[in-house]
C-alpha cells in the first residue's frame, strides 16, 4: 500500500506488478488472496498498471521429490501450470518498454498443465531415475511440516495452496509469453 500510494504521489508513469494466477478475493490459496488485494489497490490508486501472474516455479519442482523420488504432498489429480523466472522477466521487460500494456493481465505460464502424478512421470522420463507421486491428506502433511517446526503462516499457505490446486486454481494455461514477446 505505501509503495503504491508512493509511486501515485511522484507521478510514476507506469507499474508492472508480480502477481500470482487466480488472484483475487475468493481464491483459495493465501498468496493469491493478497495478490488480488494488491491488484485491487492498483485499479484504484489511479496509476496505470499491469499484472504479470505467475504460477509456481519450474526450478522448484527437484524440491518437491525427497531423496528416493517421491513427491507426498496433497494434491490429489489436481493440475498446475509452472513458470520459468527467465521469461518472467522478459515479460516484464516488454511490458515496460513497449506501450499499449496498461490496464492488461498475463498469466506466464506454461501453455500446458500437468498433474502431480505426470510431472513424476515426466520427470522419470527426462532422468531416467525412479520419480513417483503418493498423494496424502491434508492432516498428514500438515503433521509433518509442523513437526519440521514451520510457521503457522507457512502451514496455511501450504494447504491453502494444495487446496486450490485441487479446486482447479493453479489449471491456467496461456499463450500470453509467446504473444508479448515473440518466443516460445
Amino acid at each position: 500500500r505505501a509503495f503504491i500510494e508512493a509511486a501515485a504521489s511522484a507521478g510514476v508513469a507506469h507499474i508492472v506488478y508480480l502477481s500470482f494466477v487466480a488472484a483475487g478475493p475468493d481464491a483459495i490459496f493465501l498468496h493469491a488472496r493478497s495478490h488480488g488485494e494488491t491488484e485491487r489497490m492498483l485499479a484504484e490508486s489511479g496509476v496505470p498498471w499491469t499484472a504479470i501472474r505467475n504460477s509456481m516455479y519450474a526450478d522448484d519442482i527437484p524440491g518437491w521429490f525427497d531423496s528416493d523420488g517421491l513427491n507426498t504432498v496433497p494434491a490429489g489429480e489436481g493440475r498446475m501450470s509452472f513458470s520459468y523466472r527467465p521469461e518472467l522477466a522478459r515479460a516484464i521487460a516488454v511490458t515496460l518498454t513497449e506501450p499499449g500494456h496498461e490496464g492488461k493481465t498475463y498469466d506466464i505460464v506454461t501453455p500446458q498443465s500437468v498433474s502431480m502424478r505426470e510431472l513424476a512421470e515426466i520427470a522419470w522420463a527426462v532422468t531416467g531415475q525412479n520419480y513417483r507421486y503418493a498423494p496424502t491428506s491434508d492432516a498428514w502433511w500438515e503433521e509433518r511440516w509442523r513437526a519440521r517446526g514451520k510457521e503457522p503462516w507457512a502451514i496455511e499457505a501450504g494447504l491453502t495452496s494444495y487446496a486450490a490446486l485441487r479446486a482447479g486454481e493453479f489449471d491456467v494455461t496461456s499463450d500470453d509469453y509467446r504473444n508479448l514477446t515473440g518466443e516460445d
